[in-house]
């Protein structure tokens, strides 16, 4: 979907944080940077970006792209035979990636796939698979404090609200029946998934990790946008763009 967003307009737009992936990358010595993780490997927007941005040195750069999803990983895979790009690619869970160590990792708009928890493993699980003197570069959206209503109430409010809809669309009672089963399975996995992090925590989280972090980017992004995982909380929202670095 972001790829097609991305050309519908006239001059394209680019991904959230090129810029500072490209800007990052220059204080890296060429012969710094041997293998490079995309930690999510998202839609092609992502790969294409870092291409752009080691150009001058992406054939001496070897590049191992993991995401949970087949789908994105095939994409990419094409995209990188399009490029005659060489580069490793794994369907894995997070948890379960086992990759000889790398210099950079590279992550874009992932931490809200993961719970509190989960989130401390991921961070622990980059920190273990850098070579000494290596960074993590990651931008996404985070609340700058925690959003005044829970989940669970915000999903529930939106249900109702779908549910609504649907009868003053005339759904049949069978359809009623089928949407209410879907929403009954949606809310349960949202206590679980697509949980954005709050700022502060997940600075405590990185120190926690055993992470210090080299800059820390806040950029305004607005306030919490409207969806089914969302109601009228206004919690504000930024886009962070951080680089971490292993504590000595």
């Amino acid at each position: 979907m972001w790829p097609l967003a991305r050309l519908a307009k006239v001059h394209g737009t680019q991904l959230a944080g090129a810029d500072f992936f490209c800007e990052a990358f220059t204080e890296f010595p060429k012969t710094e940077i041997k293998r490079l993780l995309i930690c999510g490997a998202a839609d092609t927007g992502l790969l294409a970006t870092l291409c752009g941005c080691l150009t001058d040195r992406l054939s001496e750069v070897r590049i191992i792209l993991a995401d949970r999803c087949q789908t994105v990983i095939d994409q990419n895979r094409r995209l990188a035979e399009r490029l005659n790009l060489s580069a490793e690619f794994l369907v894995s869970e997070f948890s379960e990636l086992q990759i000889a160590p790398v210099d950079v990792i590279v992550s874009h708009s992932l931490l809200p796939f993961f719970t509190f928890e989960q989130r401390v493993s991921l961070l622990e699980l980059w920190r273990q698979l850098l070579n000494p003197g290596g960074r993590v570069l990651f931008s996404n959206s985070v609340f700058t404090s925690a959003p005044s209503v829970d989940r669970v109430s915000r999903f529930q409010f939106d249900r109702s609200g779908i549910l609504s809809v649907a009868k003053q669309l005339q759904f049949s009672a069978e359809q009623l029946t089928q949407l209410q089963q879907s929403l009954d399975v949606m809310m349960e996995k949202s206590s679980t998934t697509l949980v954005r992090p709050v700022e502060e925590e997940l600075i405590a989280q990185i120190n926690q990790a055993g992470f210090e972090i080299k800059s820390w980017n806040r950029i305004a992004s607005g306030i919490a946008e409207r969806g089914p995982y969302s109601s009228s909380d206004s919690t504000e929202r930024i886009r962070v763009e951080a680089c971490l670095a292993t504590k000595s």
